[in-house]
């Protein structure tokens, strides 16, 4: 069975931190969009979670700023 497809959306801190050794305070903000990723990180996260490291870049307006 084909697991579900994640986005930034439906990711926890907790799981991002542990899955690319960050602090879970940086995975939030990752998540939260206060905060681009390195490329290393984002490729850890391609990874972990299959999204790809240019929906990182994409404008996410529903953020708060």
């Amino acid at each position: 069975m084909k697991s579900p497809v994640r986005t930034i959306d439906t990711l926890r801190p907790t799981e991002v931190a542990r899955a690319v050794q960050v602090s879970v305070s940086h995975a939030s903000e990752l998540i939260n969009g206060r905060k681009s990723p390195s490329l290393s990180v984002a490729v850890k996260i391609e990874r972990a979670f299959g999204i790809a490291p240019s929906a990182w870049l994409e404008p996410r307006t529903d953020r708060a700023a």
